[in-house]
């Protein structure tokens, strides 16, 4: 390991951005979403997500993060969103 970066509870899926400069990490016990500098062994910041986020994909255009979540079997009304961390 050339380095730990502690992001946060129950940290998961973590995987490269469109740029392939960043790596973007689940933590599903906080319900949010950490942006990463692998390069600078830093958080670049954290964003709040509805509940439990398990794995997330980019669109083809890489300006949106569609982000999965655990949640129980019973129906969950408007959960259906999308993250852009891009400025």
């Amino acid at each position: 390991m050339e380095a730990a970066i502690p992001t946060g509870s129950g940290a998961c899926h973590p995987m490269f951005g469109p740029d392939k400069k960043t790596i973007y990490v689940c933590n599903q016990f906080e319900n949010t979403v950490s942006e990463i500098d692998p390069v600078n062994h830093k958080v670049l910041r954290t964003v709040k997500v509805l509940r439990e986020p398990k794995s997330a994909v980019f669109s083809k255009d890489g300006k949106y993060m569609y982000v999965t979540n655990f949640l129980p079997t019973q129906r969950a009304p408007g959960l259906c969103g999308s993250l852009c961390f891009r400025d």
